[in-house]
């Protein structure tokens, strides 16, 4: 299935908290999605790509995950997702030249991306964009 029970903190109706076995992402399940994403070999230098052909490549993949993975335990996967997410700016880091070796302004300059289009990018419809300045 890809899911891991375990103890996790839960609240209760009342707002009390409690440790709960709840269903989350697997690690193995996470590593398979890591390593699929790496089998996409987006390009790091030089990328022919723009960011919406990239969104093409990716969504289908990403919104299956979120759709089966997040049910239960959102904030597992969204730990999951920040992957994707450091992939993107390393993509940005080799396609603009002023964002080479400056990482954190890459993700600036993809969190003000997903300022203006939040609905690009799968992930990024659930929160898990990288620092906007």
């Amino acid at each position: 299935m890809g899911y891991t029970f375990r103890a996790r903190i839960a609240r209760s109706r009342h707002g009390n908290y409690f440790a709960g076995f709840l269903p989350a992402i697997s690690k193995a399940s996470a590593q398979h999605i890591r390593d699929t994403i790496k089998a996409l070999e987006i390009p790091k230098k030089r990328s022919l790509y723009s960011l919406p052909e990239l969104a093409k490549l990716i969504n289908p993949c990403v919104q299956g995950w979120i759709n089966y993975f997040g049910k239960f335990y959102p904030s597992e996967m969204k730990r999951v997702l920040h992957y994707v997410e450091e992939t993107l700016i390393r993509w940005a880091m080799g396609k603009y030249k002023k964002l080479r070796r400056r990482k954190l302004r890459a993700a600036r300059c993809l969190g003000r991306v997903a300022q203006r289009a939040p609905t690009l990018m799968a992930h990024w419809r659930i929160g898990c964009v990288s620092a906007v300045g």
